[in-house]
This record gives C-alpha cells, structure tokens and sequence, in this order.
C-alpha cells in the first residue's frame, strides 16, 4: 500500500525514471544490496530538482552512478533535509550509509520529499492565480475597490450581489453626507444627461485634450530635468551628487507625464470649477508661490542691443558712379552733389540730390527724342 502511495505521488509530479511501477517502487523499499542506494539517488534527484524549480534551494541532490558513492549522495542529501527543516533525525544523524539502510527511513524520506514538492506546487499555483487577478483586474473593478477602501469598506463577500453592494455603499454615503456642512458637495457642473453620440464626442475631446496636456507635461518635465542637471554642473555640487539625487529623485518619479485625467472627473465636478480666478490673486499665489521667486536679482552691465541706438548705415553706391571722399568741393553730376555746402555734404545727402538732378536733366531729352 505504501509503495503504491509513493509511486502514485510520483507519477503525479511528472516522474518518468526507471523506478515508474509498484512492483519496482516495493523492491526498492526491500532491497538489502549496496546497489539499492544508486537507484533510490535518482528518484531523490528528480524530487530535488522539482523543489528547486518551485522554491529557492541552495542544495542539491546529485544521482550517483557507483555504490561506492554513497557516502557523498547521504551528505548532500543531509544538507537539503536541514534546508527543508526535516523532522526525522535519523535521516540526518550518524552513519551516512547507515541512515538508508532499512525500509522505514526509506518510506520516510520519499514521504516526505513527495509531501515537500506538492506543497510547493500549491504555494506556487496560490502565487500565480494571485498575480493573474491582479493583472487581470479591470478599470471598473479597481474603480469599485478604490471607493471601498474610500468608504472603510472591507473586502466584501463573494456571493454578495451588485445591488446589495451598491444598496450598502449608498447608505454609507449618505450617512457622511448628514455630518457635512450644508449644501455640500454643491451642484454639480454637468446637469444634463447626455445621448450616446455625446458620450462618445465627449470621449474623443478628451482623448485630444488628454494628448496636448501630455505633450505640454513632458515639455515641462524635460525643462526640470534639464534645470536640475544644469545645477549639478558646478564643482560644488559634484560632490553632492548622492544627497541631490536622494531629495529630488523621490519627487521626480511621481510626476507623471500621462494626464490623470478620465471622465468621471467631469461627473463628479462642480460649479466652482467654472469660476476662474486671476493667476495673481491671494487664493491662487498662496499654492503657487515659492520661495524662489523671493530671491532678488541685482543690477547686471548694460549690454546694449537696442534698435533706436543704432545709426543707420550709408546706403550703397551705385556702380556707375565712385563715391566721393569725404570734405569741402563740388561734387555730383551737374552740381547734383551737396559738397559745396560749408563742412562737406555727406554721399547719402549728395546722392539724393544728384538724383533728382538726374531725373530732370532726362526727361526733356527723351521727349525731345520723342518729337523727332
């Protein structure tokens, strides 16, 4: 009965060696010959191995080839009994060959190593429903947790219906509500109820509007971290590294650049949302001042760069005509230029000049042309 017990257990685990029938299984209970040792090793090693891969051990039993090991295969088999805090002594205690030498220590220890690896495997299955459910959880389960836990809720009953849940989260709700202050919350900004088609524009707004805050979000998140790193630059701070890094790390990575933003936000608004207040007024400057913005800067050189400073260059001279130097003289065309004025004229003065000139003397010689 024993036999078939153990060699049941072990078909059950997956193992495929030659010990695989009860009459075998029974033999190597009874067996008296140092030859036992070398087939009960493999059995031992299949099972070692199925502890390993379900839990984290630091030894293992190898299958020997030779009677003469034995006395290695009961040391490494002693090490991973103490690891798995064996009751039975005698499978750990006094001689090595000697412990395996009769068929009750056998039966205790395949008993107990089979015992060890099926409450493995049910610690393990436990581990990886748990992690399925979490993973698996949808928006609206962890919606429905979140406002549980809000409530003071524990975790309710599985055979609880959603109407009697909901009846229980509503009787809570309106019991807060009797010990706060009148007419709180306030009205609610949406009052309408709204069509299918709505629902479904409103959802696309704010898919778009979710996009553009995200964008705008990871534009200011690079700035800061390209601020914050700007300030690392100097040889003070190098060597501070680890404490900047310890105060701003933390409060980076809880800024997120994805918007927290869904459409329960707009059901559950109200009407003082919809009043805007003026970025410098006292409520608005008391959340957003810091004391940074306290900090003076002083008086920094003038660098100059103004427009209405500059003087305007001389205009360019035309290829036909040199420009003339600077001084007294008659200069220009046909007396066009305004050197003959006292100090010199400048070349803009006397092109502007010479211009006009030019334009008067031509025009009678290409009507007189036209005449003939």
């Amino acid at each position: 009965m024993e036999s078939d017990t153990i060699c049941t257990s072990l078909q059950n685990l997956g193992y495929t060696g030659p010990i695989n029938d009860v009459v075998q299984m029974a033999r190597l209970l009874e067996r008296n010959d140092p030859g036992y040792i070398v087939d009960l090793s493999k059995v031992v090693n299949f099972l070692s191995l199925k502890l390993g891969s379900l839990c984290q051990l630091e030894d293992l039993v190898n299958a020997i080839e030779k009677p003469e090991e034995g006395e290695m295969f009961c040391m490494e088999l002693a090490g991973l009994l103490r690891e798995l805090y064996c009751p039975y002594s005698v499978l750990m205690d006094g001689p090595p060959v000697a412990r395996l030498t009769n068929r009750e220590n056998r039966f205790k220890l395949l008993n107990f190593l089979i015992s060890e690896c099926q409450a493995a495997m049910m610690n393990n299955l436990e581990n990886q429903l748990e992690k399925c459910s979490l993973k698996t959880e949808t928006p609206t389960a962890e919606k429905l947790k979140s406002a549980l836990m809000t409530l003071g809720f524990s975790k309710p009953p599985s055979d609880i219906s959603a109407k009697q849940l909901f009846n229980k989260m509503g009787v809570k709700i309106r019991e807060i509500l009797s010990t706060a202050p009148k007419d709180y919350p306030g009205s609610p900004l949406l009052k309408t109820s709204l069509a299918e088609q709505q629902w479904s524009q409103l959802h696309q707004l704010l898919g778009e509007l979710n996009k553009d805050y995200k964008l705008r979000r990871e534009m200011l998140l690079t700035r800061l971290d390209v601020t914050v790193l700007s300030f690392t630059w100097s040889p003070n701070v190098k060597s501070k590294m680890d404490e900047v890094s310890a105060i701003f790390q933390p409060l980076r990575s809880s800024m997120l650049a994805e918007p927290n933003v869904n459409i329960s936000r707009l059901l559950s608004a109200r009407e003082d949302v919809a009043y805007e207040e003026k970025t410098s007024s006292a409520s608005v400057r008391e959340k957003t001042k810091t004391p940074l913005q306290r900090m003076l800067i002083g008086e920094v050189p003038d660098r100059g760069g103004r427009a209405t400073e500059n003087r305007r260059p001389p205009p360019e001279m035309p290829g036909w005509q040199k420009r003339k130097p600077d001084g007294g003289g008659r200069g220009g065309y046909r007396g066009g230029g305004g050197g003959g004025q006292r100090g010199g004229g400048r070349v803009q003065g006397g092109w502007n000049q010479g211009g006009n000139s030019w334009n008067q003397d031509q025009k009678p010689q290409w009507r007189g042309r036209g005449r003939h």
